[in-house]
């Protein structure tokens, strides 16, 4: 799902964004992300977790008790309370292991008083709620028990074996919580929102943590008495013989301000994505969104000619102006009813570029896509053939698609934005076309609503102090930091950079080169539901099956922008 080669008619909604050269940030610092994850990856790789807690994965019971017609409630006391069990042991910074019955058949022993699983082996066991068990699960348990092993019961013990009601009548818990966590080799404070993991490195016999901090605000953990202070979403691979408490900055601390000067006009980008079709080139409906017509059109089981019509006003001219449409059997692209032609492709080769400069006009302005519509016979078998597979519509490609157009320029877009209901939103319904502007408060209301790519902002500051750290605590993508027109570094994993050796007292000067992705470009935008969808798929977009006359339940005309870093 994750790297299309071609981000062409339906792939780009397919689960986006992408790990692909069509990403801003992929496309310009993949390798950075890449050699971050590949040393954490070695890391772990080339290691061996120290852990003595197993959990008995409780699978088995979800079998036992599960009910066709009445799906998750009829497994949701054992789900919430395998989450309690892993969350509270998480929390506490107890590491743990899951076991699966089927391999603790296969592979399992009784050492002692430790179960053995493989080459692992657990002092203590953490039963969640369980109904049943395996007859191979309980006599390994019944041995480890007898022989002195130590077992918590989160929520009592079960009442079936393998189906059949049972006597666990040996099954007590015999140690707490508390007590498994003063057994581990290494000391923690508890946090919600910190997870620990303490592995022994193969390759330099050092052990060493894995420290990773789940939520957006920042947070101090304690491991075996230093203090460290972790900022939101960061993590860290830290020696066990190096921790050390951090050592707070004394210096001068910055916020940029929210006005910014553009250090040079920038490909900016317009979306277009309702549109009125017709079939003869002469009546035409209603704007419609995209996708409604194409679910319209494969329910009408449509071939021909299909014009598709985009409307846009403009109130300054732009002196550079490129329409990007896709192929989609286009026979001919009209601006303001002047024939237009192609001067190349874009990203792709699928992704056509049209110079439309020369045709626009103050006022009211329309592109007509003139295309050759139809679909290959294996469309409609799929779409409406009962007892079509899942994997045959998986696999599903239309042959042909409806898709939004884009313009691209010089230029800027305005509309009549407001704050959304949820804190990261604006959201708009018109848009018009004027000059770009030099200097910006917000990308979004001045003028760069659906912006991608890079864009490059400069302020000046002042500082009273040698040492000086910035804090830009905004969400972003990629930042490439100057400071006094010297590279400092790509921000991406860190919202704070120690500037202290690129500036002077006195007055500075700081440029952004902020990468933004192809959420605002592409969105989705119209999610009745959510004003910043964060669980996107195929279904967010096209909704198939539920238009009617243009206009379906799950989408709203509204457009959803979520806030950048400006």
């Amino acid at each position: 799902h994750l790297l299309p080669y071609s981000e062409h008619g339906q792939r780009k909604r397919d689960y986006p964004e992408h790990y692909s050269r069509h990403n801003p940030w992929v496309n310009e610092h993949f390798k950075l992300f890449n050699d971050a994850m590949t040393e954490i990856g070695h890391k772990i790789a080339t290691s061996t977790e120290i852990v003595n807690v197993g959990v008995i994965q409780p699978i088995r019971s979800c079998y036992f008790n599960f009910k066709r017609d009445r799906s998750f409630d009829t497994v949701q006391d054992i789900q919430d309370s395998y989450a309690k069990t892993t969350q509270k042991l998480g929390q506490m910074q107890i590491p743990y292991h899951l076991i699966d019955e089927t391999l603790l058949e296969k592979y399992g022993s009784v050492k002692g008083n430790k179960l053995a699983l493989g080459l692992c082996e657990y002092q203590y066991l953490v039963l969640p709620l369980m109904f049943t068990m395996d007859k191979s699960t309980e006599k390994l348990l019944r041995e480890y028990v007898k022989n002195g092993g130590k077992v918590l019961l989160m929520q009592g013990k079960p009442d079936y074996l393998e189906g059949f009601p049972f006597n666990y009548d040996y099954l007590e818990s015999n140690v707490s919580l508390e007590e498994i966590k003063a057994a581990q080799e290494f000391s923690t404070n508890e946090n919600e929102n910190i997870r620990v993991a303490y592995r022994f490195d193969d390759e330099t016999k050092r052990r060493f943590f894995y420290i990773v901090n789940l939520a957006k605000e920042d947070t101090v953990v304690v491991i075996n008495n230093k203090k460290m202070h972790f900022a939101g979403y960061e993590s860290r691979l830290i020696n066990e013989d190096e921790l050390k408490d951090d050592k707070q900055f004394e210096g001068e601390k910055i916020r940029l301000n929210k006005h910014f000067k553009l250090s040079h006009p920038v490909d900016n980008y317009l979306t277009l994505d309702f549109v009125k079709f017709s079939k003869d080139g002469n009546s035409y409906s209603k704007p419609i969104p995209y996708m409604g017509i194409l679910d319209q059109l494969l329910h009408e089981r449509y071939e021909g000619d299909l014009y598709l019509k985009y409307e846009f006003d403009v109130d300054v001219v732009p002196s550079i102006c490129t329409a990007l449409i896709e192929d989609t059997h286009t026979l001919e692209v009209r601006v303001n009813n002047k024939v237009v032609s192609k001067i190349g492709t874009v990203l792709e080769k699928d992704l056509w570029e049209y110079n439309i400069a020369k045709e626009l006009k103050k006022g009211h302005n329309e592109i007509v896509v003139k295309i050759n519509y139809y679909q290959l016979p294996e469309v409609y078998y799929v779409l409406f053939t009962e007892g079509a597979s899942e994997s045959l519509k998986n696999c599903l490609a239309y042959t042909t698609t409806i898709e939004a157009i884009f313009l691209k320029g010089n230029f800027g877009v305005y509309g009549d934005f407001k704050e959304g209901k949820e804190d990261n939103v604006f959201i708009a319904n018109k848009f018009v076309v004027g000059e770009q502007k030099k200097e910006i408060d917000n990308l979004i209301t001045d003028g760069f609503p659906f912006f991608r790519g890079k864009i490059e902002v400069e302020q000046e500051f002042n500082v009273h102090d040698k040492s000086v750290m910035l804090n830009i605590p905004e969400r972003y993508q990629t930042i490439d930091l100057f400071v006094n027109d010297k590279f400092v570094e790509t921000m991406m994993f860190t919202h704070k950079v120690d500037i202290s050796k690129f500036v002077k007292e006195g007055n500075n000067k700081i440029k952004l080169g902020v990468i933004v992705s192809n959420r605002n470009l592409l969105g989705p935008f119209h999610n009745v539901y959510a004003e910043e969808d964060l669980s996107v798929g195929p279904e967010t977009f096209e909704r198939f099956g539920q238009w009617k006359d243009g206009k379906c339940p799950h989408y709203v005309d509204r457009y959803s922008f979520v806030k950048n870093l400006l």
